[in-house]
């Protein structure tokens, strides 16, 4: 413990004579996404102005991007959106990102992982991929994501990673899941964790509410 402060206390004496790096920077490279999420504030802006979903960095840019945070001293990068998979360049941007010898973590809600895109994850290089799942039932994570039938995708699409991953004796990509919870769900909790055989995942990421819309409000804890 007083290793880690002490590293603490060294970065920010280092910060406030200038020398600022962001050691970890998250990247949303899609403002578009296939759900409709009752927390999320993302759709209902791109539901009232449609052309934003194509305003997306393109990979050149991200290739300057990633020069100059590598310069910089980043260490890690989470590549996130909207819904990372939608773009057809990811594998790219993955490419570039591992070239700079970054740690990589994608976070997808795993709808779209069909076994052939799981391989090409695993062989990708990255380092930790998390997906949102908010219940161990279909009834509970299904009202809270937007529609019928996700929590068989998203499940359907860890288990096919973790598969992948096993068959080739591979320790990474770590594989977690990101469980926001809300009043809706909260309870739930030790039967998630209960699911990791069945599901395959390593970790599971415990994550509050962001209250940006008037429906996420609702979902708080405490009113």
């Amino acid at each position: 413990m007083a290793t880690q402060v002490s590293k603490v206390v060294k970065q920010y004496r280092s910060w406030k004579k200038g020398n600022f790096a962001p050691s970890y920077v998250e990247l949303l490279v899609s403002s578009r996404c296939n759900l409709k999420c009752v927390m999320c504030n993302v759709w209902p802006i791109i539901q009232k102005d449609p052309s934003m979903a194509q305003k997306e960095v393109d990979l050149e840019t991200y290739r300057k991007l990633f020069d100059e945070l590598a310069s910089m001293g980043t260490k890690s990068l989470c590549i996130s959106g909207g819904e990372p998979l939608l773009r057809n360049d990811i594998f790219s941007i993955f490419e570039l990102a591992k070239k700079k010898n970054f740690i990589v973590e994608l976070i997808t809600n795993g709808t779209l992982i069909t076994p052939q895109i799981a391989e090409k994850i695993i062989n990708s290089g990255i380092d930790l991929v998390t997906i949102s799942i908010d219940g161990p039932t279909p009834e509970i994570h299904d009202k809270i994501r937007g529609a019928n039938g996700l929590f068989e995708q998203s499940t359907k699409g860890l288990q096919a990673l973790h598969k992948i991953r096993e068959e080739q004796n591979k320790q990474k990509p770590i594989l977690a899941i990101d469980y926001v919870f809300t009043k809706m769900n909260y309870r739930f909790i030790p039967d998630m964790i209960d699911l990791k055989s069945k599901l395959g995942f390593d970790e599971i990421h415990l994550l509050p509410v962001i209250g940006r819309t008037p429906a996420a409000k609702e979902l708080f804890l405490a009113g």
